[in-house]
């Protein structure tokens, strides 16, 4: 219960802003990988390894039309998911800059790695990926229109938010 004890919050931190991104369907990601921090913008990639005080344009081998929809630390390596509205790709990109195509049989949107297994969302639905070249049924699907638009680790359960105003619970991932 609220005890009714007060407390403050404080900014630990403020940067300038070096790295502007527009996107033309608002969809902006940021993952980091060890030390390097990655954001996206379409179909452009940027990596920082000074902690955001500078950043360079990261290629990766997306097909040519394709918009980053998600990224994702797993490991070392760092995850993608791309579409062109009627394809999608999945891809891992190592620190080094090699890509490789994971996969490349949907329209994937978001990817996000929790209790060390992947999540992509593809039409509304949340659907397990091997981190190679196997997705899962669908784990829970949204009706119509409706998409998730955030994962995470909760403890004995992942949590999932999605634009129908609901989150969602999912157990047993293994």
């Amino acid at each position: 219960s609220d005890l009714g004890t007060s407390y403050s919050l404080s900014l630990l931190h403020t940067t300038t802003n070096t790295r502007s991104l527009s996107s033309s369907d608002e969809d902006n990601h940021i993952a980091v990988v060890g030390t390097t921090i990655y954001a996206s913008d379409d179909e452009t990639l940027y990596k920082s390894t000074d902690g955001g005080s500078s950043w360079s344009t990261q290629s990766e081998g997306l097909s040519a039309g394709y918009n980053i929809k998600g990224l994702t630390a797993h490991g070392d390596l760092l995850y993608i998911t791309a579409n062109n509205g009627s394809a999608g790709e999945i891809e891992s990109l190592t620190s080094g800059g090699t890509s490789t195509q994971k996969l490349s049989a949907a329209i994937y949107d978001k990817i996000w790695s929790v209790k060390g297994k992947f999540l992509v969302t593809i039409a509304g639905a949340i659907h397990q990926y091997d981190g190679a070249t196997t997705v899962g049924s669908a784990i829970i699907t949204l009706p119509s229109g409706q998409t998730f638009t955030d994962v995470c680790d909760a403890g004995a359960v992942v949590l999932a938010t999605a634009t129908d105003g609901r989150i969602y619970s999912i157990k047993d991932i293994s």
